[in-house]
């Protein structure tokens, strides 16, 4: 915490009584960018964050907002730290285009505005404070080959040192992915470092692919592990003996040989204590968090996992459906369990536990029952609520909706790592019956 010129405590960065430096704005008004071409709306030299910035753009091609793209880049690198397509960094895919009440939403953070079905007008608008120490530039991508017509307001508190604890470098980590396989393992934010996660934002769309039942990816599970590892796996990197990561499938990996990581990553081995190779280096396995937990007369697939009645690991080492009453489990690592017609193999204790295991997406962001009876825009106070619902108020059969949560009140920092993974459903507890679906994430979040 540092100290105000008035000698008082300065509040964090998220705080609504952050303290103000010297206002400066810029704008742009009636500025027709070219189909394809980047324009800067936003060029300041110094110190300080960005408080918000505001874009209204008139166009005539759709493709204008949905492949248009947000790039900003800090302290003169070369490249953007972030960089993301409009409508996924400002939360609003689905929001052009939709009828009322649809076709606009507002949160904390974040809101965004479209004249419905026309597709000719639209806004968005971000308050999240965005710190920089040296310059901060942010610029706007035609996505069309069409001009569009845009405005824009950027408001800065400059003259003040980028000394926020954790709150140094806003960073964004977008997640699409279409047609997920049932029961994998999504990757949202893997990193090593000191920060604070600000929140998610995760949309659905399980009309596209025809998705039968409906809902069914929201009854995947959210694991955050903070502060669990040393590293993050990287192609081509050298890895010493002891180094600890989290694979893709959310299991600890150790290294237990060193040396140098393979140009690809490996098909990690599942099994506990199970061994990968991966170009020179080898890896130990420790089981994560199981997702799964036992129901009668449910199908279960190979490497699922839950936790018995004592505390170990069992994990499916042969397919099939579990009888009608809880089986009595082998207690001996590496013991199996005949359930129905499903083999468990006991994994032990050792695992690695998520800090927070949520018991289903949407119970993450606190919408039970995929969000049924809230309407379009809901919201608790800004940081829990819905940006987008194809039917509104939600039914539990609605197909497209997304929810954000933001941990302002509930704040969640790490010192040395995150990483959270999504389960792609849980056909355990419902089962995917016709096609696939589209998942967007977004993480917020910012390092020291």
């Amino acid at each position: 915490m540092t100290t105000s010129r008035l000698g008082a405590p300065e509040a964090d960065l998220l705080s609504d009584t952050k303290p103000a430096g010297t206002l400066v704005s810029q704008k742009l008004e009636y500025l027709t960018v070219a189909g394809g071409a980047a324009q800067t709306v936003l060029d300041y030299a110094g110190s300080g964050y960005v408080s918000s910035l505001f874009l209204a753009i008139a166009f005539g091609d759709g493709n204008s907002i949905d492949a248009g793209v947000i790039n900003i880049y800090y302290d003169g690198e070369p490249t953007p730290t972030i960089s993301t397509t409009l409508p996924q960094f400002f939360q609003a895919v689905y929001v052009r285009g939709a009828a009322a009440p649809n076709s606009y939403f507002n949160n904390k953070f974040f809101g965004a505005n479209f004249n419905g079905p026309t597709n000719t007008f639209g806004s968005f608008y971000t308050t999240l404070p965005i710190p920089f120490a040296a310059r901060i530039k942010i610029e706007i991508t035609n996505g069309s080959d069409k001009s569009i017509l845009m405005w824009s307001v950027a408001t800065l508190q400059t003259g003040l040192p980028n000394a926020w604890p954790r709150t140094r470098k806003l960073r964004v980590a977008t997640h699409y992915v279409d047609a997920p396989p049932a029961n994998s393992t999504q990757t949202i934010v893997n990193l090593t470092g000191k920060g604070r996660l600000v929140g998610l934002w995760m949309l659905t769309d399980d009309h596209v692919h025809s998705l039968t039942p409906l809902g069914a990816e929201w009854e995947g599970n959210f694991r955050f592990y903070i502060d669990e590892v040393s590293k993050t796996w990287t192609a081509s990197t050298a890895f010493s003996t002891g180094d600890t990561i989290i694979d893709g499938n959310g299991n600890k990996q150790t290294v237990t040989a060193a040396g140098t990581s393979g140009e690809a990553a490996p098909l990690w081995n599942e099994a506990a204590g199970g061994t990968t190779k991966d170009g020179s280096v080898t890896w130990k396995q420790t089981p994560g968090d199981p997702t799964q937990v036992w129901l009668a007369s449910r199908a279960f697939e190979r490497n699922m996992a839950i936790m018995d009645g004592n505390g170990c690991v069992q994990r499916v080492t042969k397919a099939g459906t579990s009888g009608t009453t809880a089986p009595s489990f082998n207690a001996t690592a590496g013991g199996t369990t005949m359930d129905g017609t499903v083999t468990w193999t006991n994994e032990g204790r050792n695992h690695a536990a998520a800090a927070y295991h949520s018991s289903g997406a949407e119970d993450y962001f606190m919408m039970g029952f995929y969000g049924a009876g809230v309407p379009a825009m809901s919201s608790s106070n800004g940081t829990i609520g819905t940006t987008f619902c194809l039917a509104s108020p939600l039914s539990h059969a609605s197909t497209i909706r997304s929810f954000y949560r933001f941990h302002t009140g509930d704040p969640i920092t790490f010192d040395t790592s995150l990483a959270i993974t999504l389960q792609a459903g849980d056909t355990s507890q419902m089962a995917w019956t016709g096609g696939a679906t589209r998942l967007w994430l977004n993480a917020y979040y910012y390092t020291e």
